[in-house]
Formats: C-alpha cells, sequence, structure tokens
C-alpha cells in the first residue's frame, strides 16, 4: 500500500487530503520515514495549522532529530496555544532533547498525569522517564516504565527507550 502511495506522491503533491492519508496509514503502520515526509508536507502545505505542526514536531522529536528545529516549532505553538496539551508535551519533549531540563520540569508540574487519556499518557509517561534519567533519579525512571505502555509509542521511541532502560537493568522484552 505505501507503494502506491509513492506512486500516486506526484499526482497528489498538492493535494492536503493525499497528504493526510499517507499521514495517518503510515502512523497506522508504524512506518516512520513516510511519516516523516507526510508531516513536513501537510506542514509545508498548511503552516499555520497547529495540528500539522504539532504532527511535524513530534515527529522529528520521535526521530530524535533537528531536536534545536523541533523546538521552534514548540514554543510558538504553546505561546499561541498554552492550554493545547499536545503542543505542551511536544514541548516538554523538545525542551529534553535540547538538554533544557529546569524549562521541561516546569512545564511538566503544569500537567496532572491522572487527567491525561490514553492518548496521551504514553508521550508524557515517556517525557517523565527522559527527564528522570536526564536527572540521574534511577529507581523514579524503573517505576516509570512499569506503568509507560511502550506499544503505543512510534518505532522509534519504543527503540530508544528499550536502549536507554537496558543500562537501568530493565528489560522491556521485545518492545
Amino acid at each position: 500500500a505505501l507503494r502506491r502511495f509513492r506512486l500516486l506522491e506526484s499526482h497528489f503533491e498538492h493535494q492536503q487530503v493525499f497528504w493526510q492519508e499517507l499521514f495517518d496509514f503510515a502512523h497506522h503502520q508504524g512506518q516512520i520515514q513516510y511519516l516523516l515526509r507526510a508531516a513536513r508536507r501537510l506542514y509545508e502545505l498548511e503552516p499555520r495549522s497547529p495540528q500539522h505542526a504539532n504532527n511535524y514536531a513530534a515527529v522529528m522529536l520521535a526521530l530524535r532529530q533537528n531536536p534545536s528545529e523541533a523546538i521552534g516549532f514548540t514554543v510558538s505553538l504553546v505561546q499561541q496555544f498554552p492550554a493545547d496539551l499536545v503542543s505542551r508535551i511536544n514541548h516538554i519533549h523538545a525542551l529534553l532533547q535540547n538538554k533544557r531540563i529546569q524549562d521541561a520540569e516546569g512545564l511538566i508540574a503544569t500537567i496532572d498525569r491522572e487527567t491525561l487519556t490514553e492518548d496521551y499518557r504514553p508521550a508524557f509517561d515517556l517525557a517523565m522517564f527522559e527527564l528522570r534519567c536526564l536527572q540521574s533519579q534511577v529507581v523514579e525512571a524503573r517505576n516509570i516504565l512499569k506503568t509507560m505502555e511502550v506499544a503505543k509509542l512510534l518505532p522509534p521511541q519504543r527503540i530508544w527507550v528499550k536502549e536507554t532502560a537496558e543500562p537501568l537493568g530493565v528489560s522491556l522484552g521485545s518492545e
């Protein structure tokens, strides 16, 4: 199916519906490179869309590529939409990847994990895990891993968690 999208890409280069379908399909299939391509193109087609900017930033952050570029998206989004949870969680990830630990910690303190829906908890838990790792709080990091729904993360995030968890003496099995 992804080959079909690839073949149609040049015909629908300027069609937002095509790129949204590719984004949704790639997300469902865990095809991160197609997800990045679609997120980037959606953002290019509609740069004022907070959803497209958030999706593009989230994929860049999942790949752990260009955190300085991602923070540019997320800081702008948090300023424009301070109550938007997705923007805030993405910004936390960007702050952490840019080693701005205190800033991330302050923003994390504004979010109550218990009120988050299933859609947001894995990304929030990932941020908490990374924060605790950066702070060398091994026991707390291990405790977060016990409840983190790693399977709901994007493939590069799962790999990063597994690689980061191993030195902590935590095995995630096949995740």
